[in-house]
């Protein structure tokens, strides 16, 4: 029964959270299910990739992207992102926490294009590029204080919440 409530949950905010948006990226959408049964029959595959680990740990916010051909981690709380290859074998690390070149002092958030990798900090909104080998491609401010930013053929697009009178 409790499995019943946790399934309706994650529906009912599944819902709220796609209501009225524009979408940017292709998302799953799951039919409605009467039973946890048929979600299940909705996924084509589970793979459980482990990661090499030389003793350093993820936080609690870190996002998982994926690539054509890995993974890239990304550990906003600990300051670090790292690339695995499909295996799950570490390939690099991209740039590091400082302020010196190829550092960031924070991250909150990463997009990724065909041939860069776009690490958002701070001070005020910061792009710093690399490429996928972790390469420090340069950096540039960005003329916003969004909180959220995406990378698009157009440029940059940015969120800067309810109530912020900033536009992006």
């Amino acid at each position: 029964m409790r499995r019943y409530y946790l399934l309706f949950l994650f529906l009912l905010l599944l819902a709220v959270a796609c209501r009225e948006q524009e979408v940017l990226a292709p998302i799953v959408v799951f039919e409605e299910v009467d039973n946890a049964d048929n979600l299940t029959q909705q996924i084509e595959s589970i793979q459980l990739v482990p990661l090499e680990n030389d003793g350093h740990y993820f936080g609690w916010s870190a996002d998982l992207l994926l690539l054509d051909n890995g993974f890239l981690v990304v550990d906003k709380e600990n300051c670090q992102i790292i690339r695995y290859d499909s295996k799950g074998r570490f390939l690099n690390r991209i740039g590091e926490q400082g302020n010196g070149p190829g550092e960031y002092p924070d991250v909150f958030n990463v997009q990724l294009s065909a041939d860069k990798i776009v690490v958002f900090s701070s001070p005020g909104v910061t792009r710093h590029l690399f490429d996928y080998a972790g390469n420090y491609l340069g950096k540039e401010y960005v003329e916003s204080g969004g909180q959220q930013f995406a990378v698009v053929p157009e440029g940059i697009l940015c969120f800067s919440g309810y109530g912020i009178p900033e536009k992006c």
